[in-house]
């Protein structure tokens, strides 16, 4: 009888140190109405330490376990260079058309603003220098009339979706330009036009404020026509012994190079 009641007691004694024991390493929370069960236990580590705000310290711009995504906002300024493929068709006393290919290298600037991740809209104007030239053949011409576009400005807006450091876009807005034609028989005419452009490219993010892009453009700036006034103070066509008449069109195939100045 003896050795059951001290086993008994053995027992009770290791039992109330197991909890003891127990409750110093975590403490049992029993819920009710007011007290939730913890959604882990005291000796829980997070993944991540839990960061209160104050009025001295702010919380963190961003976890650990989250990446940083490219922000498109920021003004920038570039160069570019590619081909110009002008079309030039003339018409009233003939009518054709010829195609010449040529360099073109100029300088951009623009701005762009990331509204709602991930769409980026933009403005960008860019300035090109063109040697486009081509003597074309037509009647009362002879030996024929050569046509210049020695330059092309364009002012466009931009727009797209920004896939984080790759950014394709479409694009469309104004162009400006001048148009040269001359004759052999000392005939000239020369036009600043304004036209219209559309086109669509893709850029890229290469290192740090450096980007590069791809870009292809539409450009229509009508055309020249020669008139003057006769002595009852009409316009009338002035004949250069060649058509009166020329439209002029061109598709821009270009690459360039655009540092980020500020955001």
């Amino acid at each position: 009888m003896n050795k059951i009641l001290i086993r008994t007691a053995a027992w009770i004694l290791v039992a109330g140190a197991a909890r003891a024991i127990a409750a110093e390493l975590e403490p049992v929370i029993t819920p009710n109405v007011i007290t939730a069960p913890p959604a882990y236990g005291q000796n829980h580590q997070p993944r991540e330490p839990v960061v209160t705000p104050d009025l001295v310290t702010s919380p963190p711009a961003y976890s650990t376990f989250t990446r940083k995504y490219y922000n498109w906002t920021g003004a920038y300024a570039g160069v570019n260079a590619g081909l110009n493929f002008g079309h030039f068709e003339w018409r009233d006393f003939v009518t054709g058309s010829s195609s010449a290919p040529s360099g073109l290298i100029g300088a951009t600037i623009g701005y762009n603003l990331q509204t709602a991740d991930p769409i980026v809209l933009g403005v960008e104007a860019d300035l090109g220098w063109s040697g486009l030239s081509r003597t074309v053949a037509v009647a009362d011409c002879s030996p024929g009339c050569n046509i210049q576009n020695p330059w092309i400005m364009t002012a466009r807006l931009r727009g797209g979706y920004a896939f984080d450091t790759i950014f394709p876009y479409l694009t469309a807005g104004a162009a400006f330009g001048d148009l040269v034609v001359k004759t052999p028989f000392g005939g000239r005419l020369y036009a600043n036009n304004l036209g219209w452009t559309a086109g669509f490219g893709v850029e890229f993010v290469v290192v740090g404020p450096w980007r590069v892009k791809a870009e292809y453009l539409h450009v229509g700036l009508s055309g020249v026509k020669c008139t003057t006034t006769d002595s009852a103070g009409d316009t009338v066509p002035c004949v250069l012994r060649g058509p009166n008449h020329f439209d002029f069109s061109t598709d821009i195939v270009r690459v360039g190079f655009d540092y980020r100045i500020w955001d």
